[in-house]
């Protein structure tokens, strides 16, 4: 090696610098370890306590490794070679070098008794060509030591609560007093573990074994080793009066083989202590609050100051939750039950559990006045006794006064986000031209784009309707809340004055339309250095002669407009 060139021992120590660091052959089994989604947050010590039970394996070509409907005994780290996984559909599957398999066998102690716990796997995993592994066996497993088996089940199952999207930020000291209330039941082929159309009692989340969900269409679908149901439980127990709030469950349950689940029961989260349960309750509220697009990447004291204004109602079957034709003054999240929507066109859709309806309210809110309130063009029925948690104008109007700004700087920047031109564009040149929206009124009739006239404005709209009127002598296209015109005026500053620009077809109000206007001046008003930023931005689309040519590039790269 000492006499080797220069150049070759470059090549060389490039090549094997990122081992360098690496200080023995448990430190590198560490880091295969640590690629484990259920093992990457795990005490250090712990780790390396499992790292020390991998044992180097050798399989030749066409060799079964592990066999289906037989328990699992081991995981497979890679090193060399593919195997192929053939499901119980007679699908297949290939993994290779830096992939892994047996993810099952670390959700499996986590049971009372480490060696019942074993999964019976339904897949088959055989060998390509001769592979070299690292294997970790369930013997293995059960070997280590109290302690470190104490922290890893810990650890394990607050990864494993974190799947759960309303549990994902939640404290960790939450978690770990969630997780003491965990119990470990068995179930056998044809039990019925959660019941259609009754109260739901438990969440579950499964060690071994397969469950088969029906839902009300009688659809179907499985879960197994890894997955949880009963979701919305957690999300009933987000009310103030916990007791009320357990849902009535639409779907049944019914464990396929020998079933091992962790068990969350209402009644366990009752008793949770009353500074976790606080906590709870808020950080559920904004896990909720996040589910709705225009508030997911909010500030979180918004999030958490809004979310201290939903009010949980009660509505019975046939009540009219939201009205046509009256100003909308709530948006709902559903707890529990179920709603059908009925708009203009007279076709309907249902939501449920989990389901908000927000009608453009939050659009609405982001004007500088509340004159903006949108009238609602379809109306919000009960379908059965609906439990929800809503959002009142009134009290969204009463936030603090900064965070009342922070809120509508931000739907405005959303907004803008809808525009397939800016969705990308630089955060602080959208906040720029977001305090250039104005809120303009137009009633029925009002022609709001000239097809003989220069383009002058772009719009949104917030509430009601316009008519785009072609000059092709094609159908005329509607718009509605939620919709926006006029993004040639984003592109025509490039080509030659904003004010050279016309659309060729004229927007007519239906209804009478609330909207948020960026007008052409406006947009010649920009910072000569936000000016130069958007003309780099968009220079790709400049030399569009119509609004019809930007529509097309725009569907050949994949975007949905409008």
């Amino acid at each position: 090696m000492d006499n080797l060139d220069s150049s070759s021992k470059s090549v060389i120590s490039k090549f094997i610098k990122p081992f360098s660091n690496f200080a023995s052959p448990s430190d590198i089994r560490l880091t295969w370890l640590k690629k484990v989604p259920l093992l990457k947050d795990m005490d250090e010590g712990v780790l390396r306590e499992i790292s020390e039970k991998l044992k180097p394996k050798k399989y030749t070509s066409q060799q079964i490794i592990i066999k289906k409907d037989q328990t699992l005994e081991m995981m497979l780290f890679i090193l060399d070679g593919r195997v192929t996984i053939e499901k119980t559909d007679g699908s297949r599957s290939e993994l290779g070098a830096g992939d892994f398999y047996g993810e099952q066998l670390l959700v499996a102690p986590l049971g009372t008794s480490s060696s019942d716990a074993k999964p019976i796997i339904n897949e088959s995993v055989q060998t390509i060509d001769d592979v070299r592994a690292l294997v970790l066996c369930a013997t293995d497993m059960e070997s280590i030591s109290l302690k470190s088996k104490s922290i890893y089940k810990k650890l394990c199952m607050v990864t494993i609560l974190k799947k759960v999207p309303l549990l994902k930020d939640m404290d960790e000291g939450v978690l770990r007093e969630i997780f003491e209330k965990l119990k470990l039941e068995k179930y056998i082929p044809g039990d019925i573990i959660i019941n259609k159309d009754k109260t739901l009692e438990k969440m579950l989340f499964i060690l071994d074994g397969h469950v088969t969900i029906v839902n009300p269409s009688h659809s179907m679908r499985q879960l197994g080793a890894g997955d949880f149901c009963g979701g919305n439980l957690l999300v009933a127990l987000s009310w103030t009066s916990s007791g009320d709030a357990k849902p009535i469950n639409d779907e049944s349950v019914e464990a396929l083989d020998d079933v091992q689940a962790l068990v969350l029961y209402a009644r366990d989260m009752e008793s949770i202590d009353s500074k976790s349960k606080l906590h709870f309750k808020k950080l559920c509220r904004v896990n909720i609050l996040k589910k709705v697009p225009l508030l997911k990447d909010m500030d979180i004291g918004v999030l958490r100051e809004i979310s201290e204004k939903l009010k949980p109602e009660k509505y019975t079957c046939g009540d009219i939750i939201i009205e046509k034709d009256k100003t909308l003054e709530k948006m709902l999240f559903i707890l529990d039950g179920h709603v059908t929507i009925v708009n203009p066109s007279h076709s309907m859709r249902q939501l449920g559990a989990g389901d908000f309806y927000e009608g453009n309210l939050l659009v609405a809110l982001s004007w500088t006045s509340g004159d903006a309130k949108p009238i609602n063009d379809e109306f919000v029925e009960a379908l059965d006794d609906v439990q929800a948690l809503v959002l009142y104008a009134r009290d969204m109007e009463s936030i603090d006064s900064k965070s009342k700004s922070h809120f509508k700087k931000f739907c405005r920047v959303t907004i803008l986000k809808k525009v397939p031109l800016l969705k990308d564009m630089d955060e602080g040149v959208l906040r720029e031209i977001s305090e250039m929206l104005r809120p303009q009124k137009y009633t029925r009739g009002d022609i709001i784009i000239d097809k003989d006239k220069p383009l002058e404005k772009m719009f949104f709209i917030v509430n009601g309707h316009v008519t785009i009127e072609k000059t092709d002598g094609s159908l005329p296209e509607h718009l509605g809340a939620g919709k926006f015109y006029g993004v040639e005026l984003l592109v025509s500053p490039l080509r030659t004055s904003s004010g050279d620009a016309k659309p060729n077809e004229s927007v007519r109000a239906i209804d009478d339309v609330q909207a948020l206007v960026l007008s052409a001046t406006d947009m010649d008003n920009l910072d000569s250095s936000y000016k130069s930023v958007v003309s780099k931005f968009i220079k790709p689309f400049s030399n569009f002669a119509s609004p019809s040519d930007i529509r097309l590039t725009w569907l050949k790269k994949g975007y949905f407009v409008n």
